[in-house]
């Protein structure tokens, strides 16, 4: 025996008011509301990371300083100078490109 749905019977029968075009009106709701979720979500987002890529750049801006600072104060000859000199890189080497080796065809037993 089935489970009726709206009867008391075995069969199932829909309600007057859950019409496609009511299904229809429901999903494209859902979609316009998932559109504007997301596109406010991607909004704050990227006004988070701009913030964030300023923060960066001044932290960038005040490592620069206190190394131009540190240098001023601490002499080259000195142990103090010696570590800051030896231990903050001052350049940027990009670590080199990893090679991508294509695919090997496999072969077939002869």
């Amino acid at each position: 025996m089935g489970i009726g749905v709206g009867t008391s019977g075995g069969t199932w029968s829909p309600l007057p008011a859950n019409t496609l075009a009511t299904f229809k009106a429901l999903r494209k709701q859902c979609a316009e509301d998932l559109q504007t979720a997301y596109s406010d979500a991607h909004t704050n987002w990227s006004k988070e990371s701009k913030k964030l890529a300023a923060m960066g750049r001044a932290l960038e801006d005040l490592n620069e300083a206190w190394y131009a600072d540190a240098t001023e104060v601490h002499a080259g000859n000195t142990p103090e100078g010696q570590v800051i000199r030896s231990s903050v890189p001052t350049t940027y080497t990009p670590p080199p490109d990893k090679k991508t080796t294509p695919p090997t065809t496999p072969t077939s037993p002869a």
